[in-house]
């Protein structure tokens, strides 16, 4: 069945270089779209592949970060793509084609400032990778550089399994909400685990190991600390230690390659002894360094003890460190990969600024955020307009780079709302600009003597003026009778460390910021309210601010300011 024209082929065969593309997002909005025009098709046009199938088959294939999409997020991509290489056995001798062209894609990324192209140790076969997250506590951005690893390394090839298992060998420090949690946070990212195991599924196998290492000679039992637990406690009364369960279960489970954080570096030779000393299949490892960031800190059990002190609202706080936390904040998933893909499995331990980070972000959120004006409320100022004959509305562009984000109407009026800091500055017949508007001058300034604060302004518009040769450029806010603007608290943050790096023998509590959030109460015309919960908008001259949802008091809408580079 043909659609009686190609036109549908064709534009597939046109966008084949399109998928070339290392960006995660890109690349799963493409595949997404293929998803939607294979529903009911075997191939891009018809019963059997022709061009266009192999076009974006060799795209596909030759593109690392590419690979393992489809198999996770679209099932008529990942069928019609094993279907295509089934079909035609000759694509085989074509891979060596493909792989130039996945090395070039891979030379294009590097001299763009990407690594993406991370060697690993010599490996028979598919690789095989495991995260082994304890459910004590919410991932954070440490744990983010380990998933995304094992992610991108396990699916760099065909045929490779990312792991996802749960280390439940400690039941006092285990709970239900935190595994979901996990679950729900890799899923955030991006990661979605072939295989789902817990190191509780293999004591029975441990066990008998134990007493085989025993029996051998190469080990004894200590009873001086039993294990202490609920789960399974009328089974076991003894639990593995993380040197015992670690080489175990990575051979047991059919890992190939254990990347770890290289504080474990001189445990290697003991993991490496118990995999010789068992009989079991050497698994080879990879040390990389920890993401550390200044003013920061990492530990599941500090972070849950700023948690139980309520020094934050939650694991999922804007101020927390935590995954959860920081896309709160206005993170955005395609920053964090890239990030972490860039810095690579380096050895070298660094002490991160979160600038570098956020500044990945903005390149991600700025062409696409809307832009709106938010006016602070605190002594705000009401100014008389003149020479605008009627109150009049118009639609503008809530992005002058980008027309597809869409537009806002705008209102003109005779009054008009700006912000106490702007209005101190001003002096009478000075010309200033009002964004979005035009020109006006400014012909009488009332003043509070006492306070100096500016209580009234009058201004003529002058809307012949050149903006470019006016040093004010002013955000304002019409002033409606009979409409209430919309009430925002425009939320800053601080680190919640008062020091670059809190060392192990630093008192947590003594290193706390003690106030780390300030409300700031502004207005907005009722715009605003075509805003989503968790988009992110810049208003005018304050910066971004993602909207978390409205404060359950005051009614308010709540929006959490998204650091860049420069804050």
């Amino acid at each position: 069945m043909h659609d009686g024209s190609d036109a549908a082929a064709t534009k597939w065969a046109k966008r084949a270089a399109e998928f070339s593309s290392v960006d995660f997002a890109v690349l799963r909005s493409l595949l997404t779209d293929l998803d939607r025009h294979l529903m009911l098709r075997s191939f891009i046009d018809g019963y059997v592949p022709d061009a266009n199938d192999f076009a974006i088959w060799g795209a596909i294939r030759g593109n690392k970060a590419a690979r393992p999409i489809p198999r996770k997020f679209t099932i008529n991509v990942a069928r019609w793509y094993d279907s295509v290489e089934n079909s035609t056995p000759w694509l085989e001798t074509c891979l060596e084609g493909f792989n130039r062209h996945s090395s070039n894609q891979r030379m294009a990324a590097s001299s763009s400032g990407a690594s993406y192209d991370i060697d690993l140790p010599v490996t028979d076969g598919p690789v095989v990778t495991r995260f082994p997250p304890e459910p004590s506590g919410y991932l954070h951005i440490g744990h983010a550089k380990a998933a995304l690893l094992n992610e991108h390394f396990a699916h760099a090839q065909p045929g490779g399994k990312l792991i996802c298992r749960f280390d439940d060998t400690n039941p006092s420090k285990e709970s239900q909400e935190f595994q979901d949690s996990i679950l729900f946070d890799l899923k955030l990212m991006g990661v979605v685990p072939d295989m789902i195991p817990y190191s509780s599924d293999y004591f029975q196998v441990m066990y008998e190991l134990v007493l085989k290492l025993i029996r051998a000679g190469k080990a004894f039992a200590d009873d001086s600390e039993l294990g202490k637990g609920d789960q399974d406690r009328e089974t076991w009364k003894v639990y593995p230690t993380y040197d015992f369960c670690a080489p175990v279960l990575d051979s047991a489970g059919g890992v190939t390659l254990a990347l770890r954080t290289n504080e474990y570096h001189d445990r290697n030779a003991q993991y490496e002894w118990m995999q010789r000393a068992l009989g079991l299949r050497a698994v080879t490892i990879w040390d990389f360094s920890r993401m550390n960031f200044v003013r920061t800190v990492l530990s599941k059990r500090k972070l849950g003890r700023i948690v139980a002190q309520c020094r934050v609202w939650g694991w999922d706080d804007p101020r927390m460190p935590t995954i959860r936390g920081i896309m709160r904040r206005g993170m955005t998933v395609t920053a964090q990969r890239d990030f972490v893909l860039k810095q690579g499995p380096s050895r070298n331990v660094l002490n991160l600024e979160w600038g570098a980070l956020w500044a990945v972000n903005r390149k991600i959120i700025d062409p696409m955020a809307p832009r709106y004006t938010a006016i602070d409320m605190q002594d705000v100022v009401r100014c008389n307009v003149g020479g605008l004959a009627a109150k009049c509305s118009a639609q503008r562009p809530l992005h002058s780079k980008n027309p597809a984000v869409g537009t806002r109407l705008v209102t003109y009026t005779g009054v008009i709302l700006v912000e106490q800091a702007d209005a101190k500055t001003f002096e009478v017949d000075e010309e200033v600009t009002l964004m979005g508007w035009g020109n006006a001058f400014i012909r009488s300034i009332e003043k509070d003597e006492a306070s100096g604060r500016v209580s009234a302004l009058d201004m003529e518009l002058h809307l012949d003026g050149d903006f470019k040769k006016t040093k004010k450029k002013i955000t304002w806010l019409a002033s409606v009778p009979g409409e209430e603007p919309v009430a925002l608290e425009l939320y800053a943050f601080d680190f919640l460390i008062t020091k670059d790096k809190l060392e192990p023998a630093d008192n947590l509590e003594g290193g706390l910021t003690p106030v780390t959030q300030t409300v700031f109460r502004a207005v907005m015309d009722r715009e605003i309210c075509e805003v989503q919960p968790g988009i992110t908008v810049q208003f005018e001259r304050k910066g971004f601010f993602r909207f978390d949802g409205f404060d359950q008091v005051s009614g308010a809408m709540m929006f959490f300011d998204v650091p860049t580079e420069k804050t």
